[in-house]
């Protein structure tokens, strides 16, 4: 069984408070520059991920990035996933105001 690694769920906005954390962050991609892959957040913020070898992701790919927040900007990437191009359905919206909803909601998964 792989285990994962604890991780808080974020967009752009959120990653300022979470500096030094693990986090996983849903982004599309905009290019791939040498160790850096630059991409927009569900909220529409810029975020650059740095990768220890070229990814293989393609501009407009969804990608869900597994990582360390170095700063407000910047992830250090563990592990990427990609959901495909541009003709799947992603539904960004959806997906910032979980990030909000899961960060303001500690116990969310606690049992009771």
């Amino acid at each position: 069984m792989v285990a994962f690694a604890e991780r808080t769920w974020v967009n752009g906005s959120l990653l300022k408070n979470f500096i030094g954390e693990n986090i996983s962050i849903f982004l599309r991609v905009k290019d791939e520059v040498g160790a850096n892959l630059i991409g927009i957040s569900s909220d529409n913020q810029t975020i650059t991920v740095k990768v220890s070898e070229p990814s293989g992701v393609s501009a407009g790919d969804w990608i869900e990035v597994q990582g360390k927040a170095l700063n407000s900007t910047t992830v250090q990437c563990k592990d990427i996933m990609s959901f495909g191009g541009e003709q799947i359905d992603f539904d960004k919206d959806a997906c910032d105001m979980m990030a909000h909803f899961v960060n303001n909601c500690k116990d969310i998964f606690a049992y009771t």
